[in-house]
């Protein structure tokens, strides 16, 4: 049975990233607040297994999977390593407890998306009308760009 739209969540990790999560959950009718820029709450989330965590982009990708800036989190794991898996294919079910949803493409327009199929999967059992697939997903990098925050908000 797909999801309900309260146990989805869309993590960014920089600014305009999080314009494209909001953006995309608006597509398909879920509120904004089911969007978050807090890597503490994403963490949270993910550890759960009671919310389907969808990493928008490359940044909340590293972050959840590599944590490569070294941000405070509730493990205290150290810099560099999480103890999170990061999932590619669609789903319409909760993940395991430390598993997310890799929704990062090659460029924000793939994140896009990516996103939109996941997200559209995740709701309803299948991807979007007349879509086969969606777009590749990227790997994770282990670099922190000084750009990021561990909290970002909507510059909207």
């Amino acid at each position: 049975m797909p999801l309900a739209g309260p146990e989805i969540i869309l993590y960014a990790a920089d600014p305009i990233d999080y314009q494209l999560a909001v953006g995309m959950a608006a597509l398909v009718n879920l509120p904004a607040q089911q969007v978050t820029g807090q890597f503490t709450s994403a963490w949270l989330m993910v550890s759960s297994g009671q919310h389907l965590v969808l990493a928008v982009g490359g940044p909340a990708l590293a972050a959840l999977y590599y944590n490569p800036c070294g941000w405070a989190n509730p493990a205290q794991s150290p810099p560099g390593s999480t103890p999170f898996v990061a999932i590619s294919q669609p789903q319409a079910t909760l993940p395991p407890a430390n598993q997310f949803l890799n929704a990062a493409g090659q460029d924000r327009g793939q994140t896009a998306l990516r996103t939109y199929y996941l997200l559209t999967y995740a709701l309803t059992g299948q991807g979007p009308p007349g879509w086969a697939a969606p777009p590749p997903a990227v790997a994770p990098s282990r670099y922190c760009l000084s750009t990021l925050s561990p909290q970002v908000g909507c510059p909207c």
